[in-house]
């Protein structure tokens, strides 16, 4: 059975609706994928400004008339960047957490699941904490993480444990805290440091949100 992909073709992103065959559409997958792998450790190692079409082909080994029919710009390749980030981040909060534990050890669950996710993108992960991949015409990656924190929080957080704090503003102080470690770490590559870093500051901030006003 063939699969309808309404506004993207496989092939460029001009026609408004095509079928594509259930092996062709995986075939256009992974070269995009490959594509936009390629492109991030362009822009990692020159610049997003100073890259070309031209060296991401040549980074992902196709040629530039190849490069056209999957991606029209650096614009549109840096769109697909923020959505594949955006899909991989979702996939990590869809991971199962032990029901049973307290809310900082649930944390540093999903911290440990960030950062192996980080290790995995970490020219992609480069660009988005420096805010090269940040908000595409439909995708704020920003918001979206604190979107899903917040909704990790609800959903996870026992009776006192935010100190009747919304979730949503200990999400905010819990993506900054983030960005912030993680931008460190690209530069240290110290797994061990970051792990230390981030469990100190997020005790800082639960202890504070469990004392009395």
């Amino acid at each position: 059975m063939a699969v309808v992909k309404p506004g993207f073709d496989g092939l460029n992103g001009d026609s408004a609706r095509m079928t594509v065959h259930p092996r062709r559409a995986r075939e256009i997958a992974r070269t995009r994928q490959d594509i936009l792998e390629a492109a991030a450790r362009a822009f990692a190692r020159n610049g997003y400004q100073a890259v070309t079409m031209q060296e991401i082909a040549r980074e992902a080994g196709y040629t530039a008339a190849s490069l056209y029919s999957y991606f029209s710009s650096k614009e549109e390749i840096l769109t697909g960047l923020a959505e594949l980030v955006l899909h991989e981040i979702q996939s990590v909060f869809d991971q199962p957490i032990p029901a049973n534990i307290p809310l900082r050890e649930k944390l540093l669950f999903l911290f440990e699941r960030q950062l192996e996710l980080a290790r995995k993108r970490k020219e992609i992960a480069g660009l988005v904490h420096m805010g090269v991949v940040a908000a595409g015409d439909h995708c704020d990656l920003h918001r979206e993480r604190v979107d899903l924190l917040a909704e990790f929080l609800r959903d996870h957080a026992r009776p006192g444990e935010l100190g009747g704090v919304p979730p949503e503003d200990v999400a905010m102080m819990l993506n900054g805290l983030g960005a912030t470690y993680f931008l460190e770490w690209l530069h240290r590559e110290d797994d061990v440091w970051l792990k230390e870093k981030f469990t100190q500051a997020l005790d800082v901030i639960l202890r504070g949100l469990r004392s009395p006003g």
